[in-house]
């Protein structure tokens, strides 16, 4: 990282194309507590989408390796004390060890034992075992090569606060309860976003952890705007999906 580097931002939640930047300057001192330095960096704001106090997300590209294969960082697993990947073969899976590399928020560079177009599975690996049967689905849950309709029978509660008393401006936590014991962390999504007129939504991002009773989460954020909020919580399961939205007012 230097001056210079260049620097992706992005609105979660939001359309809008990215934002290119570049590091200004890098403050000298660091944190010996976080072990993080202050970074500044200069963003265009094209046509004022961007408004004061809205959570974006930068990433400063510290490498380009051009070519590489990467896969979301949730396909990895441990098997055997090595880092694998369950590789669909056909109708069935295999486990397969890998080397990792680079990595970003959300992706992992994959040096050695995965092949350009392999496909890999990202969620409910700890259901496989070697040679298990699958089924490829899509974007929207669907079976490739099938008009199959997996099950939509999914009841998601937010059981506190309670949402017809609104929150106070802050910090939030959702306790949400979903009708499926076999419902994992990886299997729930949860976005909070604020619709603003002709202009891009608010954001906040949201940190979501299981809790010890199954079928129960909790969803951590800080609502720092007051108005009409929208909890968006979705279920993305090989044989359960679901999607409900609550409306929340921050006071």
């Amino acid at each position: 990282m230097r001056i210079n580097s260049p620097v992706i931002v992005t609105i979660p939640g939001s359309d809008l194309e990215p934002i290119e930047a570049k590091i200004t300057s890098i403050f000298p001192e660091t944190n010996s507590q976080t072990r993080t330095v202050i970074v500044e960096a200069i963003v265009n704001n094209p046509d004022g989408q961007l408004l004061a106090g809205q959570f974006l997300e930068m990433k400063i590209i510290t490498a380009r390796k051009p070519n590489a294969i990467t896969i979301p960082q949730r396909a990895i697993v441990q098997f055997q004390d090595q880092h694998s990947v369950w590789i669909v073969d056909g109708d069935i899976v295999r486990v397969q060890t890998v080397t990792l590399g680079k990595k970003t928020e959300d992706r992992i560079e994959i040096t050695s034992g995965l092949k350009s177009g392999e496909m890999v599975v990202i969620s409910g690996q700890h259901r496989l075992v070697e040679n298990a049967s699958v089924a490829v689905i899509n974007q929207e849950s669907q079976p490739i090569g099938s008009n199959q309709s997996f099950s939509q029978e999914m009841e998601i509660e937010i059981v506190s606060p309670d949402l017809a008393n609104g929150v106070i401006m802050g910090d939030v936590q959702l306790v949400i309860d979903i009708n499926n014991e076999q419902i994992t962390l990886e299997d729930v999504e949860i976005s909070a976003i604020m619709p603003m007129k002709n202009m891009a939504p608010m954001t906040a991002k949201v940190e979501v952890k299981a809790d010890s009773q199954p079928g129960r989460f909790l969803a951590d954020t800080y609502l720092n705007m007051k108005g009409t909020w929208e909890i968006i919580i979705q279920v993305k399961n090989s044989q359960h999906q679901g999607k409900q939205k609550f409306i929340i007012e921050v006071k």
